[in-house]
């Protein structure tokens, strides 16, 4: 071909695509109803005179759609690479702000109808062009403009290494601006199907502003793990909305600390849905901020990367409102699967898989209101199945978590939230089935006012099915507790203090390794299955940790004559002589004399360790009386 020729037909084929897409505007404009499609035999189209790496630019510069209704695609099989030299280059000004774009493909202002199809655009041969930060290099530009992307490439947007930070580098950009607005106003509406995103800077596909709306069907996008710059494969903000369904977006790493990279970042959005995807191998596989709804709904979210600098998470919605996370398949994630902060209220999580994830299956930290559950199954995750850090007002329920690590659900707290993680807000825990954790079941550390009711919690033999630290203001009912090492503890320590002013009532305990209920020193003071109630009775043995006798409750029934009805602890309880039995004397450590020598069989020893803390502990009667080592209270029979 040549640019001489008028490209109207193969026998008058022009050379450049440029010069061909010129020729198609201008009969547009001529006649506006026309649909105008430029054919590109395989090959490659460097458009500068001749086809030549390197030549001069052709005229116009640029490949520049100026009307509507223009396709650029193949013409029979094979692969076209429209791949422009730095003299092809032709800045446009920017839409929303003052920022110049130098760009390969531009749809101009007001244009629909644009389209790209079966096409490679690369912008490799235009890298060296650039020396500052200045203009912001953009593969496939529409502004306030509209169009698809169908079977298409973009690639190789990336600036020199020396300026591979500057956040510039986006190899589809969708924008718009309806305000105050530096070059034109309009809308942009894209559609983007099958397309393959790799080799840019900043950004794989960016859509911007209000009234900007961007569909993602079938897309592949792949980011560049590099020390030098934080991506993001599909970015969707300042108002624009997007639809991201049946795509693979991977590879957006910044191994740095400050900044993460994200597979897919909803940022002040309209709002976005991403369904039915894959999301692997990005620092936040999908990162909602400052959200305002999004639906994140059927997709594999998995192995997130760079942990060690604080990311790796599976899901991470951040400063959001409210928004769905339901049946997706959330595994291997380091950071954690699905972990909210500072959401109010939290995204509501329900029917996922998620699994194998480092950090905790669901965690939810500084967040308000929001629901996990229910039909979620959370298994095998290191740091617990659903973890809330200083959060309210939430609700955990009808899921199963089994086989979680730490605890299956953990709510906890620093000492400096003081009162307000205390405080009755109505955090539910109801009719979830635990089972095979390697800690506590439940457990609730500086974090009180919590429902826990209906739940079901067996085979936990790494911990108590139920466990409260420095916990207040409980009410903990109508649970189940079976196969674990005690039915519930209540206790506290230096760091967390008592667990005060919970009612613990009409639950199920039984068949539990060291009892059914447990209190210590710091427990102080619990109601537990209190008389009058129904159903009252803690099956089992009890251990006792604690230098202050405890009144032995009543059988009810229950035919245990170890239960416990009014304890009361205090933080003061530790002190005095320490008394610990122990099945072996070699557990002792410090000392061991045998209990009662007239029956060394079994063998019970007595173990004092110094500190002045007295242990009781095992399946065994005794009396405690007054003046025993400094103890105090009453005589009792445990």
């Amino acid at each position: 071909g040549s640019d001489a020729n008028n490209c109207l037909h193969a026998t008058h084929a022009c050379l450049s695509v440029s010069h061909a897409v010129a020729v198609a505007d201008a009969l547009v404009a001529t006649t506006p109803s026309l649909h105008v499609t430029v054919k590109v035999k395989k090959g490659t189209y460097y458009d500068t005179v001749g086809n030549t790496v390197g030549g001069a630019a052709t005229s116009p510069p640029g490949i520049n759609i100026t009307e509507p209704n223009i396709t650029i695609t193949r013409r029979g099989h094979g692969t076209v690479v429209i791949e422009p030299t730095a003299t092809g280059l032709q800045p446009e000004a920017g839409i929303e702000d003052a920022q110049t774009h130098d760009t390969l493909v531009n749809v101009a202002a007001g244009v629909t109808g644009a389209v790209l199809s079966n096409v490679s655009i690369d912008g490799t041969q235009a890298q060296s062009a650039f020396t500052s930060c200045s203009v912001d290099y953009v593969g496939v530009l529409f502004g306030n403009s509209s169009g698809s992307l169908l079977n298409t490439t973009v690639t190789g947007i990336e600036l020199p290494t020396a300026l591979f930070g500057c956040q510039d580098g986006l190899a589809v950009y969708a924008v718009s601006c309806t305000g105050t607005c530096n070059s034109s106003t309009g809308s942009s509406a894209v559609t983007m199907t099958s397309d393959v995103v790799t080799n840019y800077d900043k950004n794989g596909i960016t859509c911007d502003e209000a009234a900007t709306a961007c569909t993602i069907t079938g897309t592949t996008v792949t980011g560049v793990p590099t020390p030098l710059i934080a991506q993001n494969g599909i970015q969707v903000a300042y108002g624009a909305t997007a639809n991201i369904t049946t795509s693979h977006v991977s590879g957006n790493a910044y191994s740095q600390a400050g900044s993460a990279a994200t597979g897919i970042l909803p940022y002040q959005d309209g709002g976005v849905s991403v369904t039915n995807s894959t999301l692997t191998a990005n620092d936040l596989n999908v990162a909602p901020t400052y959200d305002g709804g999004f639906t994140i709904t059927g997709n594999t979210v998995s192995n997130a990367t760079n942990a060690a600098f604080g990311n790796g998470q599976g899901i991470a919605p951040y400063g959001t409102a409210g928004g769905t996370i339901s049946n997706n398949h959330v595994t291997g994630n380091p950071g954690g699967g699905i972990f909210t902060i500072g959401s109010s209220p939290a995204p509501t999580v329900s029917s996922n898989t998620i699994s194998g994830n480092a950090a905790g299956g669901v965690v939810n930290q500084g967040t308000t209101g929001g629901t996990v559950g229910p039909s979620n199954t959370i298994s095998g995750n290191t740091a617990g199945g659903v973890l809330v850090e200083a959060s309210f007002g939430g609700t955990i329920t009808g899921n199963t978590l089994s086989a979680n690590a730490n605890a299956g659900v953990l709510a906890e707290a620093t000492p400096s939230c003081g009162a307000p993680c205390q405080t009755p807000t109505t955090d539910t825990v109801s009719n979830n089935t635990f089972s095979g954790t390697s800690s506590a079941g439940i457990e609730l550390q500086l974090m009180g006012g919590f429902s826990v009711t209906g739940n079901t919690i067996t085979t936990n033999q790494g911990g108590p099915a139920l466990l409260l630290v420095g916990s207040d203001n409980n009410s903990i009912s109508t649970n189940t507790a079976t196969a674990s090492q005690v039915g519930a503890y209540v206790g506290g320590n230096d760091l967390t203090g008592p667990s005060t002013g919970s009612l613990i009532a009409n639950n199920a305990f039984s068949n539990n390794q060291l009892g059914g209920a447990a209190a210590d020193g710091y427990g102080s003071p619990e109601s537990w299955n209190r008389p009058g109630t129904a159903n009252q009775g803690i099956q089992g043995e009890v251990f006792l940790q604690s230098s202050i006798a405890v009144p032995a409750g009543p059988t009810n029934g229950n035919g245990s004559a170890e239960e416990i009805v009014t304890p009361a602890f205090g933080p003061g309880d530790f002190s005095g002589v320490a008394l610990y039995l122990a099945s072996a004397g070699a557990i002792c450590g410090v000392s061991a004399i045998p209990v009662d020598q007239a029956n060394p069989s079994p063998a019970l020893y007595a173990c004092t360790d110094g500190a002045g803390d007295i242990f009781l502990e095992g399946v065994v009667q005794m009396a405690i009386t007054a003046g025993n080592g400094g103890a105090t209270g009453p005589s009792t029979t445990s």
